[in-house]
Protein backbone atom coordinates (compact mmCIF):
# COMPACT_ATOMS: atom_id res chain seq x y z
CA UNK A 1 0.00 0.00 0.00
CA UNK A 2 1.19 3.05 -0.63
CA UNK A 3 1.80 5.91 2.01
CA UNK A 4 -0.48 8.55 2.26
CA UNK A 5 -0.30 11.76 0.21
CA UNK A 6 2.07 14.62 1.84
CA UNK A 7 3.94 11.65 4.47
CA UNK A 8 6.89 9.20 4.83
CA UNK A 9 9.03 10.65 1.80
CA UNK A 10 12.45 11.92 3.03
CA UNK A 11 12.65 14.42 0.38
CA UNK A 12 10.29 16.88 -1.02
CA UNK A 13 7.58 15.77 -3.18
CA UNK A 14 7.42 15.90 -7.28
CA UNK A 15 5.01 16.46 -9.42
CA UNK A 16 5.69 12.86 -10.61
CA UNK A 17 5.79 11.95 -7.18
CA UNK A 18 2.03 13.84 -6.83
CA UNK A 19 0.55 12.26 -10.04
CA UNK A 20 1.50 8.51 -9.01
CA UNK A 21 -0.51 8.79 -5.46
CA UNK A 22 -4.13 11.14 -6.78
CA UNK A 23 -5.22 7.99 -8.08
CA UNK A 24 -5.30 7.13 -4.45
CA UNK A 25 -7.54 9.57 -3.25
CA UNK A 26 -11.24 9.97 -3.34
CA UNK A 27 -10.57 13.96 -4.57
CA UNK A 28 -8.99 12.81 -7.36
CA UNK A 29 -10.72 9.59 -9.20
CA UNK A 30 -8.82 9.65 -11.70
CA UNK A 31 -9.79 5.76 -12.63
CA UNK A 32 -12.99 4.04 -12.80
CA UNK A 33 -13.44 0.43 -11.05
CA UNK A 34 -11.89 -1.56 -14.35
CA UNK A 35 -9.31 0.84 -14.92
CA UNK A 36 -8.69 3.93 -16.53
CA UNK A 37 -11.31 4.85 -19.19
CA UNK A 38 -10.87 7.81 -22.37
CA UNK A 39 -14.28 8.76 -21.47
CA UNK A 40 -14.27 9.34 -17.53
CA UNK A 41 -14.50 12.82 -16.57
CA UNK A 42 -13.66 13.53 -13.19
CA UNK A 43 -15.48 16.34 -10.85
CA UNK A 44 -14.70 17.78 -7.75
CA UNK A 45 -17.49 19.53 -5.61
CA UNK A 46 -16.54 22.37 -3.71
CA UNK A 47 -17.10 20.37 -0.37
CA UNK A 48 -14.00 18.44 -2.19
CA UNK A 49 -11.28 21.09 -1.82
CA UNK A 50 -12.68 22.70 1.25
CA UNK A 51 -9.75 21.02 3.57
CA UNK A 52 -7.38 20.63 0.68
CA UNK A 53 -3.95 21.84 1.55
CA UNK A 54 -1.89 23.42 -1.14
CA UNK A 55 2.49 23.60 -0.60
CA UNK A 56 3.36 26.61 -1.21
CA UNK A 57 7.39 27.06 -1.17
CA UNK A 58 9.72 29.54 0.87
CA UNK A 59 9.97 32.98 -0.38
CA UNK A 60 13.76 32.14 -1.05
CA UNK A 61 12.49 29.19 -2.91
CA UNK A 62 9.93 30.85 -5.06
CA UNK A 63 12.48 33.74 -5.74
CA UNK A 64 14.94 31.05 -7.38
CA UNK A 65 12.26 29.82 -9.62
CA UNK A 66 11.07 32.77 -10.75
CA UNK A 67 14.86 34.12 -11.73
CA UNK A 68 15.00 29.92 -13.99
CA UNK A 69 11.70 31.16 -15.56
CA UNK A 70 13.38 34.43 -16.66
CA UNK A 71 16.31 33.09 -17.45
CA UNK A 72 14.68 30.62 -19.65
CA UNK A 73 12.13 32.74 -21.10
CA UNK A 74 15.48 35.30 -21.70
CA UNK A 75 17.60 32.45 -23.66
CA UNK A 76 14.40 31.11 -25.67
CA UNK A 77 13.49 35.02 -26.62
CA UNK A 78 17.37 34.79 -27.64
CA UNK A 79 17.68 31.50 -29.61
CA UNK A 80 14.71 33.19 -31.30
CA UNK A 81 16.32 36.35 -32.69
CA UNK A 82 19.02 34.22 -33.97
CA UNK A 83 16.58 31.67 -35.58
CA UNK A 84 14.86 34.68 -37.30
CA UNK A 85 18.23 36.26 -38.34
CA UNK A 86 19.63 33.03 -39.83
CA UNK A 87 16.65 32.31 -41.05
CA UNK A 88 16.77 35.78 -43.27
CA UNK A 89 20.04 35.13 -43.98
CA UNK A 90 20.00 31.68 -45.36
CA UNK A 91 16.58 33.75 -47.36
CA UNK A 92 18.30 36.74 -48.61
CA UNK A 93 21.22 34.13 -50.09
CA UNK A 94 18.77 31.82 -51.33
CA UNK A 95 16.50 34.80 -53.20
CA UNK A 96 19.87 36.16 -54.92
CA UNK A 97 21.28 32.90 -56.03
CA UNK A 98 17.65 31.63 -57.42
CA UNK A 99 17.37 35.89 -59.56
CA UNK A 100 20.94 35.44 -60.32
CA UNK A 101 21.68 38.81 -58.02
CA UNK A 102 24.75 40.20 -57.28
CA UNK A 103 25.31 41.73 -54.00
CA UNK A 104 24.80 45.14 -55.52
CA UNK A 105 21.42 44.24 -56.28
CA UNK A 106 21.30 44.01 -59.82
CA UNK A 107 20.72 41.17 -62.45
CA UNK A 108 23.55 39.39 -64.03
Amino acid sequence: MRPPFGKCLSRPWTVADFTVHCDTFPIFPLRGRNGPRQDYHPRLANDDVVNLVVPVPDRKIQENIAAEVARRRENARRLRDEAARIWDEAKRQFEEELLGLESGGRAL
